[in-house]
C-alpha cells in the first residue's frame, strides 16, 4: 500500500534533525516546569503529576519510534503500544482529577486500572508465546519473518485497543465537561480552548497511526509517512509543552465558584471577582504584606480567607502573570512614592527597592521599565527637572 509524503525528502530529514534536538529541549522544559509548579503550588498537584507522565512517555514513545525508523536493530513493538496506553491511561485519568476534582485513589480508578492491566498482559502474552523468536537476521539489520508480519486478527485488536480505548474516554470526559458547564474567565476560555484542540489533534494523529499499525506490517510500511507523522507528534509535543510554559494558570485547577449556574446573569461573574480582588487589596495594603520579600500566597489565602484556585483565577483575570507579579505591583507603588518624595537625594536606590520588598535590583528594574518605560534614575531625573 503506497502512502504520499507531503514534504521533500531533504526536508523532511532535517526537520526530522531538528525534531530531536526540540525533543530534548521537551524535556527539559518538563523538568523545568515539575520544579516551578511544585515551588509555586503548594496544594494538591497530582493533577500536574499525571499530565507530565502522560508528555513524557509521549516522548519515550516517539523516542523509540526515532530509534526504530534508523537503527538496524528493532526494539520490540509491544513497548510502543503499551507505552502509548499507559501514556493515555495517565491522560484519561489526568482529565477526571483536573475537571470533575476526583481523587487519584485506588477506588476511584480500579476499573482503568484493571482494563489497563488486562490490555496490557493481554498484549504481552500473545506478543511473547505467539510471536517469540521469528526474527531473521541479514546483513543489514534484524527483519520479522513472515508469520509477524501477519500477525493475528487477536493481535491487531489490541493494537488498535491500545491507542483508542484512554483516548475516547479522554474526548468524552472532556466533552461532557465543557458542554455541562460554562465560565467567562480567562482561565476557563484558557482550558478549553487547549484540552480540546489538544484531544483534536490527537485523535488525527491516532487516525492517521493505526492504519500504518494494524497493515501488512507491524512497524510502519511506508518510511516517508512514518517520518511525515513523527515530525507532526514533535510538533504537537512542542505545542503543548509551550501552551503550559505561556499559561501557567492552566496548570491550576478550575474554581467551582466561577461557573456560570452560580449566577444569575453572566455579569454578576467579573463582579464578584472585582469584589474579591477588591479584598486581596485591602489585604495587602492595609497589613502591608508586600514588605514581606517571603511572601508567599499562603499568607495572602489565610488573610482574605479566598481559595487558592480563587486567588490564581482573580490575578490572572486582571492581567497579572503570577502572584510575585501582583506583589511586585504594590512595591513598584511604594518605591514610586519615595522616589517622587525625593528620597533619592539621600538614600541609595538599592535602599528604595529593598525598603519597598523588592529581592533584587533585576526584578526592580525589570517591572519599573515594564510600567514605565524608562529606568528609575530617568524616571527621577524627569520629575526633578519637572518640579524645577
Amino acid at each position: 500500500m503506497e502512502y504520499i509524503c507531503f514534504f521533500n525528502s531533504k526536508i523532511l530529514r532535517l526537520t526530522l534533525v531538528i525534531s530531536h534536538l526540540i525533543l530534548i529541549g521537551i524535556s527539559l522544559a518538563l523538568v523545568w516546569i515539575s520544579y516551578n509548579y511544585k515551588l509555586l503550588q503548594p496544594e494538591n498537584n497530582t493533577n500536574i503529576k499525571l499530565l507530565i507522565a502522560h508528555i513524557s512517555l509521549g516522548i519515550i514513545n516517539l523516542s523509540i519510534l526515532f530509534w526504530d525508523l534508523y537503527s538496524h536493530y528493532k526494539i520490540n513493538p509491544s513497548w510502543q503500544i503499551s507505552l502509548s496506553a499507559v501514556s493515555f491511561f495517565f491522560y484519561s485519568s489526568y482529565l477526571r482529577v483536573f475537571l470533575k476534582n476526583e481523587k487519584w485513589t485506588l477506588k476511584n480508578f480500579k476499573l482503568d486500572g484493571v482494563i489497563l492491566s488486562c490490555l496490557l498482559l493481554s498484549y504481552w502474552f500473545v506478543f511473547i508465546f505467539i510471536h517469540q523468536g521469528n526474527f531473521i537476521i541479514d546483513d543489514t539489520k534484524i527483519i520479522f519473518s513472515t508469520r509477524l508480519d501477519s500477525p493475528s486478527l487477536y493481535l491487531k485488536f489490541y493494537i488498535a485497543i491500545g491507542y483508542l480505548y484512554f483516548l475516547v474516554k479522554s474526548c468524552y470526559t472532556a466533552i461532557t465537561f465543557f458542554s455541562t458547564h460554562q465560565s467567562t474567565t480567562k482561565q476557563f476560555k484558557l482550558l478549553r480552548t487547549g484540552i480540546l484542540t489538544y484531544l483534536g489533534l490527537r485523535v488525527f494523529l491516532t487516525l492517521m497511526i493505526i492504519p500504518l499499525k494494524t497493515n501488512a506490517s507491524i512497524f510502519f510500511t511506508s518510511q516517508s509517512l512514518a517520518e511525515t507523522l513523527m515530525v507532526f507528534s514533535v510538533g504537537l509535543m512542542t505545542l503543548t509543552t509551550a501552551f503550559m510554559i505561556a499559561y501557567p494558570i492552566t496548570l491550576s485547577k478550575i474554581p467551582k465558584r466561577f461557573y456560570l449556574e452560580n449566577y444569575r446573569d453572566p455579569s454578576e461573574v467579573e463582579d464578584d471577582i472585582e469584589q474579591l480582588y477588591n479584598q486581596l487589596n485591602v489585604c495587602m495594603i492595609q497589613d502591608k504584606l508586600y514588605l514581606d520579600r517571603g511572601m508567599k500566597i499562603n499568607t495572602l489565602c489565610q488573610r482574605s480567607k479566598i481559595k487558592l484556585s480563587e486567588i490564581r483565577v482573580i490575578l490572572n483575570q486582571k492581567g497579572f502573570d503570577n502572584f510575585n507579579d501582583y506583589c511586585n505591583h504594590f512595591r513598584l507603588i511604594a518605591a514610586e512614592e519615595q522616589i517622587k518624595n525625593g528620597v533619592l537625594e539621600r538614600l541609595s536606590m538599592e535602599q528604595i527597592y529593598e525598603s519597598a520588598g523588592f529581592n533584587s535590583h533585576q526584578t526592580f528594574a525589570r517591572s519599573f521599565r515594564k510600567k514605565h518605560g524608562l529606568t528609575a534614575s530617568d524616571y527621577w531625573h524627569k520629575i526633578k527637572a519637572r518640579n524645577s
